[in-house]
């Protein structure tokens, strides 16, 4: 997993996004990564991890959506500035998501690495609300009415030692950085159409 994580992170450094070819972004990646990446998640499906296939899964498939995405930009061409800004933007999104799923495939070598030598859960597992309200950048309240709407898991202590799940902190970021990426490519796609 750690040369294909390696790889895929080369990939989106060095892949020349603008260059003219019959072959798309998402066909290139297609062709170099799909088979690997399909057979984790069927090994992970077979060992009973659902839930991380899963998300290997939908992370893939997101990336392939950019990389759609990022075709029809190209393909329409850029007349303005605007216009190349949408593009150049579409196109830090693929290599943000090739990153991320690099990222969750290291992730997953570590966790098969450390369940082979030593089942021993990491100590940070659980972090404070000032902690998880910095990294949102919410308010502590704002965490404990998402942690008691179960929005986030918490460890279901009182008081001082509650605590929520890092993952779940750090994935529930993911999305809500996701939803702003769309609405701000949704805001410059409406400038640039407002300019036309």
């Amino acid at each position: 997993m750690k040369s294909l994580s390696k790889q895929l992170r080369e990939w989106a450094s060095s892949y020349d996004f603008y260059y003219n070819s019959i072959i798309s972004c998402g066909l290139e990646i297609d062709r170099n990564f799909y088979p690997a990446i399909e057979k984790i998640a069927l090994e992970l499906d077979y060992h009973g991890k659902n839930r991380m296939s899963t998300r290997l899964d939908r992370e893939y498939k997101s990336l392939q959506q950019k990389c759609k995405v990022f075709e029809k930009l190209k393909k329409q061409g850029c007349d303005n500035e605007d216009d190349l800004a949408v593009l150049d933007y579409s196109r830090t999104r693929i290599v943000c998501a090739a990153n991320e799923i690099a990222g969750f495939l290291d992730l997953l070598s570590c966790q098969c690495f450390a369940e082979q030598n030593a089942p021993v859960k990491p100590k940070d597992e659980w972090i404070t609300f000032a902690d998880a309200a910095n990294l949102l950048g919410v308010c502590k309240g704002t965490v404990s009415r998402w942690a008691n709407q179960g929005r986030l898991k918490d460890n279901k202590m009182n008081g001082q030692k509650r605590k929520v799940s890092k993952i779940g902190v750090l994935f529930l970021k993911q999305q809500r950085e996701d939803m702003d990426l769309v609405k701000d490519s949704k805001e410059l796609r409406a400038d640039s159409m407002k300019r036309r």
